[in-house]
């Protein structure tokens, strides 16, 4: 994710380094669990799956993670007019995603002598 991106969601949250600091780890932990949440979400039928990729459009929009923000609405588009799909069409492409969004958040972060990555 290009650095505005980050800087972008910094600003809608008012510029609260510390606030945005806490929800991008908040971000990162959830991050670790999205590939069983999705494998979840797929198991319990197309509606869950829809409002997964709904909840991960949105959370990803708000902390910057812009790319994996729109493959999400993608995927929830699809799965709302496509019906039921087997986790593995969702899982390559997915975890890749997820992975850079990953990436790049921690990048971020790293960036300050703060490690806030929000000098």
């Amino acid at each position: 994710m290009p650095q505005g991106e980050f800087d972008r969601a910094l600003a809608r949250m008012g510029g609260d380094r510390e606030m945005y600091a806490e929800i991008l780890d908040y971000w990162l932990k959830n991050l670790e669990t999205a590939e069983g949440e999705l494998r979840a979400a797929v198991a319990n039928g197309p509606e869950t799956t829809e409002r997964y990729f709904h909840s991960l459009k949105s959370a990803a929009a708000a902390v910057g993670a812009e790319a994996l923000s729109a493959y999400a609405a993608r995927q929830e588009e699809l799965t709302g007019s496509h019906g039921p799909f087997a986790v593995e069409q969702f899982l390559p492409e997915f975890s890749e995603r997820v992975a850079e969004a990953r990436a790049a958040t921690l990048q971020y972060l790293r960036k300050a002598p703060d490690g806030h990555g929000l000098s």
